[in-house]
């Protein structure tokens, strides 16, 4: 005779599976008292509300390990960090230690939870390098927009020379440029930016300006020598 089978039940979930299935970057307190929640609901996010409540939510720390591509992450603080100040007295990309001429960012972080996308203001400190990098995109819409509205690039338009602007501009087309500089996501940057971070913009736009002129003329001498 065949022994009979014994239906296998499925192992109960562990409190990290309960955590990572219900937890939510902002909780909604509606939600979690809703008396139409079933038994299994209610755990999962009376677990996740009680890791919610232990995070420090005034500041968070940010992800930028992929920042070329625009793709940022966040979380909020542990009590660890704001012990030992990261995130506020320290820079709060999570692998930075420089703790002097750190910004504050209000940025309008928009993510995916739930198969659903979610936007909320959220404060970050930076450093000048790692806001460089948070504001990537912003920065080269920026250099290009100063480079092909300035002098100096108007007299490469009308030299001829579009390589080279196009280049600089990244390849992106001049009126993506102005609709994106003139969109809510750059008057935020703009109102909320450092004096010594626009230093560092200008002086860079100016070293593109002055290197490129440069190869430019480099290439004209080497090009005239080689005729000759």
């Amino acid at each position: 005779m065949k022994k009979e089978q014994k239906s296998e039940k499925p192992l109960p979930k562990s409190e990290m599976e309960v955590l990572k299935q219900y937890h939510q970057f902002v909780r909604d307190d509606d939600e979690d008292i809703d008396p139409k929640l079933s038994t299994n609901d209610d755990y999962g996010r009376m677990i996740a509300r009680k890791y919610y409540d232990k995070l420090y939510k005034e500041f968070a720390i940010i992800d930028l390990s992929q920042y070329k591509t625009g793709k940022i992450g966040m979380r909020w603080r542990t009590e660890p960090e704001v012990m030992s100040g990261k995130g506020e007295t320290v820079c709060g990309n999570k692998v930075c230690t420089k703790d002097k001429e750190l910004s504050t960012w209000e940025l309008n972080f928009k993510y995916k939870e739930n198969q659903e996308i979610k936007n909320t203001l959220v404060k970050v400190k930076c450093c000048n390098i790692c806001s460089e990098q948070l504001n990537y995109k912003v920065l080269n819409y920026l250099c290009a927009f100063q480079i092909e509205t300035s002098q100096k690039g108007k007299r490469l338009y009308r030299r001829g020379d579009k390589t080279y602007v196009s280049q600089i501009r990244r390849e992106k087309e001049e009126t993506q440029v102005r609709r994106f500089l003139s969109n809510q996501n750059y008057q935020l940057y703009q109102n909320v930016i450092r004096q010594s971070c626009l230093r560092s913009i200008k002086s860079k736009i100016n070293r593109q300006f002055e290197n490129g002129i440069l190869r430019q003329l480099q290439e004209q001498n080497t090009r005239q020598t080689n005729d000759s």
